[in-house]
């Protein structure tokens, strides 16, 4: 023990600077103490995972080669150059393996959720000073100075190597002699595989750090993006992940509302959910091969193939002191100083979202999730709701509520069981004819080009109002029920104050409009609906189209239609849960009314925090986003009308926002397929 510390701390270096020697020493001296210590730092949790027991072999191993190189370069004092270059090439992968393979007991423990938070941190900053103890080693062993002291080259050697990086001619005769003297397999280690090792540790790091590709898994952004673009991410500009972790750098810009942003989806880290790495294989090694094969190659994919929704690409619609809603399509917002505008009239700022999508503007899409003909008839319907004076709507409720209770009864009931019992079949034809109609022409692209299909879709979209009409004929039939038991029922179940306060949200007041409307003209069609019953021609109404066609109530119950299609879609018979014989499975525009309008978020006097960030698809009928979640919830469409007559709606709101932990970087261009390369705007 004293003759190797007397060759290690009694040596005579004369003029040149020991430090050189001391800090290339001591680092590879507690790079291997620490990596032996950090074995029994593992934590015992994951001890029988077979990437825990691969990271404790690699740390064995390394500790291994490392004691032999310390005892030929500093005991042995071995000056070889060509060991001395073997030497160095260790060092440089002992970095990369040190961070990257001392880390996956922490991983393992993330990924199964069963270490504490502190713990982590710990493993993380241990093994992150391990990793800078071996750095520091190569940095020191590359210099001139640790060279020289250790005996493996000469002031006139270091001085010759200067010269030939000057002079090409020097430099290629230098290197031809070198590979002269090494054998086949040397040659082939240090011409072919180190190099493409090297290639590979700088391109990820590049990808980690600066840029990197993804996929576009969906059609939320079109036509921004299609399914299938490959698409470069500046992972700089928003502060970029520290690798093998969920943490990141700072980011010393922040996003703009506007900027196309990629970022984790929250979804992945939720143990139940689909898009969650399989296992803890995937999660080491799929970051790795998606950004080395510029995400040309996906080792965890769904079981159908397609892409998992893991990193997903949305356009940044609200930050830190905004709130947003929307509504028939279009983004309203406010601010602690200004009241709501819409968004497009915002200095810099401007309406990103797309709402006519069809294929015949569109053929590179994958799927159409609207036509022109609905939107057609959603239009009618706003400038419908938009030609009633709101301050009339209460009187005008109030009036029909009246009249219905003076028109009102229970004579007409045997009638309308007659009416329900045989027109089901037939309503139930028109709308399971009209949505197939639907899926078939949103289904194919051809479909669109087929004259007889849309010819039998207006014709079908005409007929639905006797779907309406018999709806509210079996409606009127529970209304009946229910108000011959309870004298009481009507006064307390259609409610008629309305209230319109000026610090309400657009979609708010918009709302209790079309509330207000749809309990008006459902009111007329009930008064209708008895009428024509005592009159005996309810039956002829029902079951020929001309009777409907020419019914004097006709433009009465097409308002109704309006409004129950601007809410439902083509849906026959709404319900909060969708089953396998109902047609609510069959009806593709049921979820329209709540992927076109959005309440009021955050609620109250809340704004985003300066954490927050609020996303959306471009494409807003196709586009699954931060809007959403997975439950369906029954929603008031006038969330101050309690009574049975309110109108209610399925939407799965469950409005969330994207943290600063979440943003991956800013899409910049599309880089591939060639006909659609080009910078983002």
């Amino acid at each position: 023990m004293d003759n190797i510390l007397n060759i290690l701390f009694k040596r005579n270096f004369g003029k040149k600077d020991p430090l050189f020697y001391y800090i290339s020493l001591f680092s590879f001296l507690l790079w291997i103490a620490l990596s032996f210590v950090s074995i029994f730092l593992i934590g015992t949790k994951n001890l029988s995972d077979g990437f825990v027991i691969f990271s404790i072999l690699i740390r064995i191993v390394l500790i291994t080669i490392g004691l032999f190189f310390f005892y030929q370069i500093f005991i042995k004092e071995n000056k070889s150059k060509k060991f001395y270059r073997l030497f160095k090439n260790f060092v440089g992968y002992a970095i990369v393996f040190t961070y990257v393979f001392y880390s996956l007991p922490r991983m393992v423990g993330d990924f199964n959720g069963n270490i504490s938070f502190g713990f982590s941190l710990f493993s993380f900053i241990f093994v992150l000073i391990i990793t800078l103890f071996i750095l520091i080693l190569y940095i020191f062993i590359c210099t001139s100075e640790t060279r020289t002291i250790l005996g493996v080259y000469t002031d006139k050697e270091i001085e010759y190597e200067e010269k030939i990086k000057k002079d090409k001619k020097l430099k290629a005769k230098e290197k031809e002699k070198i590979k002269a003297e090494r054998s086949f397999f040397e040659n082939l280690w240090y011409e072919w595989v180190d190099i493409i090792i090297q290639a590979i540790i700088i391109a990820l790091i590049i990808q980690q750090f600066l840029f990197q590709m993804y996929e576009i898994p969906s059609e939320s952004m079109v036509p921004t993006f299609l399914v299938g673009d490959k698409v470069l991410v500046n992972k700089a500009i928003y502060g970029p992940h520290i690798p093998l972790t969920d943490w990141k750098f700072p980011s010393f810009v922040k996003p703009k509302v506007g900027d196309i942003v990629v970022f984790k989806n929250p979804e992945a880290d939720d143990p139940n959910s689909e898009i969650r790495y399989k296992n803890a294989f995937t999660r080491v090694f799929h970051p790795f091969v998606y950004m080395l094969t510029l995400s040309f190659v996906d080792i965890d994919r769904k079981a159908d193939g397609s892409p998992k929704e893991r990193f997903i690409v949305k356009r940044l619609i609200a930050k830190e002191g905004e709130k947003i809603c929307m509504l028939n399509d279009m983004v309203y917002k406010r601010t602690s100083e200004r009241e709501w505008i819409p968004m497009g009239k915002i200095e810099n700022q401007k309406e990103y979202g797309y709402v006519d999508l069809y294929y015949e503007n569109n053929p590179k899409m994958r799927n159409q999730t609207t036509l022109k003909e609905f939107r057609d008839l959603l239009d009618d319907a706003i400038l419908f709701f938009d030609s009633v004076d709101k301050n009339d709507l209460q009187t005008i409720l109030k009036r029909e509520k009246e009249a219905f209770k003076t028109e009102f009864s229970t004579n007409i009931k045997n009638e309308l069981v007659r009416e329900i019992n045989s027109g089901r079949g037939k309503t139930q034809d028109v709308a399971g004819t009209l949505n197939r109609i639907i899926y078939e022409l949103l289904q194919s692209p051809n479909s669109s080009k087929n004259s007889k299909l849309n010819d039998d879709l207006i014709r079908y979209m005409e007929l639905y109002n006797s779907v309406v009409l018999f709806n509210s004929v079996e409606e009127l039939n529970s209304v009946i029920s229910k108000y011959e038991n309870d004298d009481k029922y009507i006064d307390r179940e259609i409610m008629t104050d309305i209230t319109f306060s000026d610090l309400s949200s657009p979609y708010q007041q918009y709302m209790k409009r079309v509330n207000a409307i749809y309990k008006i003209y459902k009111l007329k069609i009930f008064r209708v609906i008895m009428r024509e019953a005592r009159a005996g021609n309810l039956r002829n109404i029902l079951n020929s189209s001309n009777g409907l066609r020419n019914a004097s109530f006709i433009g009465d119950l097409n308002k109704l239609l309006l409004t129950e299609v601007y809410v439902d879609g083509f849906n026959a018979y709404p319900t909060l849960n969708s089953n396998s014989n109902g047609l609510l499975n069959y009806n593709y525009f049921a979820e329209s009314f709540s992927m076109r309008n959005f309440p009021e978020y955050p609620e109250g006097n809340d704004y985003f925090t300066k954490d927050d960030y609020f996303v959306m698809g471009d494409n807003r009928y196709n586009s699954f986003d931060v809007r959403f979640g997975y439950k369906e919830k029954l929603i008031k469409l006038d969330a101050d009308d309690n009574g049975e007559f309110s109108k209610s709606f399925v939407a799965r709101w469950d409005a969330k926002t994207i943290k600063t932990k979440h943003l991956l970087g800013k899409a910049e261009l599309i880089y591939f397929p060639f006909d659609r390369f080009g910078i983002l705007k």
